[in-house]
């Protein structure tokens, strides 16, 4: 009776398949001259703990623009202790919330009051660092304009 059940569950999955499913594809070689640069983001490596903190993490503090030549702009993202400015948008950061597991902040998000042209609103900021600190996800939702945010950015040195 388990075979029987078994073996219908797998003809029932391979009926489901597209057909020219069946083998995967090979991945495609990069081109010559693309960057060979791995960003690495940190993922769960055991419980997940959720904590607040009063104030962003110093490691995720700083400027943040999309490319080197970016940093020299105005547009770009400069997070404080408790403050986010990005072209024209700035906000004030209430206390922050972390996920963290191992000890490693997987990310971190704060709820804030942010302005753009004398026009208020509440929103919320997450934010993901990467591992080795160079490269952070930013997320913002509720501000009262709608600047081009990246949604990845490097640190400006």
């Amino acid at each position: 009776m388990k075979a029987g059940l078994v073996g219908l569950a797998v003809l029932g999955l391979a009926a489901c398949q597209p057909a020219g499913v069946d083998q995967l594809e090979a991945p495609q070689a990069a081109a010559v001259g693309a960057p060979t640069e791995t960003v690495v983001f940190p993922q769960p490596s055991g419980p997940v703990a959720d904590y607040f903190i009063a104030e962003l993490s110093v490691s995720a503090q700083g400027r943040w623009a999309a490319d080197v030549a970016a940093c020299a702009a105005e547009n770009i993202i400069v997070l404080g202790p408790k403050t986010f400015s990005y072209g024209g948008v700035s906000g004030e950061l209430g206390d922050i919330a972390v996920n963290a597991s191992a000890g490693v902040i997987l990310d971190m998000s704060g709820s804030g009051r942010f302005t753009a042209g004398g026009q208020s609103s509440d929103g919320r900021i997450s934010m993901t660092l990467s591992v080795d600190g160079s490269r952070l996800r930013v997320f913002v939702t509720g501000m009262p304009a709608r600047p081009d945010l990246r949604m990845e950015a490097q640190r400006c040195i």
